[in-house]
């Protein structure tokens, strides 16, 4: 494995918000995060992961899942899933704080964010990044 496909920090600072990798963009259009909080339902995190993973790299866009789990537990979606980044939580961790956790550790500027309840529609993230792609033109 990989460690780069893993996020780059574990701990959170001071305030308690976990650390992470963005920093201060400069190209033309803002680059695009999409954070997935996963919470015991590895059948729909996969579903999710299959639909929304084709757009994501079509349009160039990074995925996080964060997910109440070990490193051992999350292992096998990670060598299945060699372009997405994965966060462990701990188990009892609540749907904010693996927002949070999600945020933080995203590279992009924007970062939407999903859960893992399943297939993510077309309709979801293909007319979010247009415009975003189409603002940065103007």
């Amino acid at each position: 494995m990989s460690s780069s496909r893993w996020v780059r920090s574990e701990r959170p600072n001071e305030a308690g918000v976990p650390t992470g990798g963005r920093g201060v963009r400069l190209s033309e259009a803002p680059s695009v995060s999409v954070v997935i909080v996963s919470c015991g339902r590895p059948a729909d995190l996969e579903e999710c992961l299959r639909s929304l993973l084709p757009r994501c790299q079509a349009f160039g866009v990074e995925i996080v899942v964060v997910r109440a789990a070990t490193r051992e537990e999350l292992e096998p979606l990670v060598r299945a899933y060699s372009s997405v980044q994965f966060a462990t939580a701990p188990p009892r961790s609540s749907a904010a704080e693996l927002r949070a956790r999600g945020v933080a550790e995203a590279a992009g500027d924007i970062v939407a964010i999903t859960e893992d309840d399943g297939a993510i529609s077309d309709a979801w993230l293909a007319p979010f990044v247009a415009a975003i792609r189409r603002e940065s033109h103007r």
